[in-house]
């Protein structure tokens, strides 16, 4: 969220001037090493959103949307046909290939320091895979010739 680079960590210790903290290696080791369960990561940063940011009396509002992401290339694992929202209009639906982002938020508004401001942080998201998405991208097994 802090870079709009490739080189991710880095820009994360230098945003967050963690420079001085030590051997940057092992910023990337934690990061590449540990084994990640988004459902876990989503979890917690869900409830840190909550504890923090939403007031006691609030009322809490959640916000989904899937949005299409473009790809090309028919091997990719998850990408399938989806319902293009912005090609499409009323009159004409179109579809195209790529990968469809389903992405749930935490809708926070009425804030001391921004009271008119409505803010959406997402809190989970999955891959929507339909039925041409499962077979794309996987490598096919050779059936055994005793057979």
């Amino acid at each position: 969220m802090l870079s709009h680079r490739h080189r991710y960590v880095t820009d994360l210790i230098v945003s967050s001037d963690a420079t001085r903290d030590g051997a940057w290696c092992n910023f990337h080791r934690f990061f590449n090493r540990y084994k990640w369960s988004l459902d876990n990561v989503c979890r917690v940063t869900a409830r840190l959103v909550v504890g923090s940011l939403v007031p006691r009396d609030a009322v809490i509002a959640l916000a989904v949307d899937d949005t299409l992401c473009r790809k090309r290339g028919l091997s990719m694992f998850g990408a399938g046909m989806h319902h293009d929202a912005l090609l499409s209009s009323r009159g004409l639906k179109l579809f195209s290939w790529g990968h469809d982002w389903v992405v749930v938020c935490i809708v926070v508004s009425g804030l001391s320091w921004a009271p008119p401001i409505a803010f959406a942080l997402p809190v989970g998201f999955r891959l929507y895979v339909n039925k041409q998405g499962l077979t794309k991208g996987k490598k096919k097994r050779r059936m055994s010739q005793d057979r």
